[in-house]
């Protein structure tokens, strides 16, 4: 696509959108923000508009618009909108507070971010608890990732107190809807070989990225394992199998241990 055909494209959809006047409408035409690279003077005006637009919304109180003018903040448009961490930090935090998803990965990660790297960037001085917090909150929502990384950050006290029993509890939530990393931790961490034996086996089949580490487990628990405990272990890790396949297609309370 030219430099004008763009600015066309933009114009007509913002244009379009304008004319309807719908706030849910507005809100889908973020996909203008991907063009990164505008510098015909039509098209970056045509994204000040957009944005213009959107920051009304998202001081009437619209959570997608606050999350999109948050977006904005973060990288900026060359000729519209400069970067303001500050900016980008309190809509960020007003799309969060409402439950916004996005969010508040994007709060929960930058924090975390800004407290792994030592960064100094304004708005961002409460640190590694906020990271936490917010990060907390997607997991609650269901997103597997972020239960593996608080139960990582849990187990081996990155920003928390290490506390096993929470890491257990957070793996296992995002365990039991398919991660390979997570399963692999709920095996190391578990006490019973049985369910140890069943989320290795289930790591193992589903690619978890510490391989090198689950031979060593396997190893380990091969030597003390007796041949009943090891058909049991195969047993429970169909059952989990199964019961994991069942959640992905029709959600249902954790998947208890036997």
């Amino acid at each position: 696509m030219t430099n004008r055909q763009e600015s066309a494209a933009v114009l007509r959809w913002f244009r379009w959108v304008k004319k309807r006047g719908d706030a849910k409408d507005r809100s889908q035409v973020g996909w203008i923000l991907e063009f990164e690279e505008v510098t015909n003077k039509q098209a970056s005006a045509a994204v000040l508009c957009y944005f213009k637009g959107m920051k009304r919304m998202a001081e009437q109180g619209n959570a997608e618009a606050q999350y999109r003018v948050g977006q904005i903040f973060d990288v900026g448009r060359r000729g519209s909108v400069c970067v303001d961490d500050a900016e980008e930090v309190k809509w960020w935090r007003k799309a969060a507070e409402q439950g916004h998803l996005k969010a508040q990965l994007a709060l929960g990660w930058t924090y975390y971010d800004v407290y792994e790297k030592g960064l100094i960037r304004p708005g961002y001085e409460a640190g590694v608890a906020e990271a936490v917090k917010w990060l907390r909150k997607a997991a609650e929502q269901g997103e597997a990732y972020e239960q593996k990384e608080l139960g990582r950050m849990y187990c081996h006290g990155l920003g928390v107190p290490q506390d096993e029993e929470e890491a257990m509890k957070w793996y296992r939530k995002a365990a039991e809807q398919g991660d390979a990393d997570a399963q692999f931790w709920v095996g190391c961490l578990s006490e019973d070989d049985v369910e140890k034996y069943a989320w290795l086996l289930l790591a193992k089949e589903n690619g978890t990225d510490e391989e090198e580490y689950l031979s060593e487990e396997f190893s380990d628990l091969e030597e003390r394992l007796t041949v009943e405990q090891g058909k049991k272990g195969q047993a429970r890790a169909a059952e989990l199998r199964r019961l994991i396949k069942e959640r992905k297609e029709n959600p249902k309370p954790s998947v208890e241990s036997p």
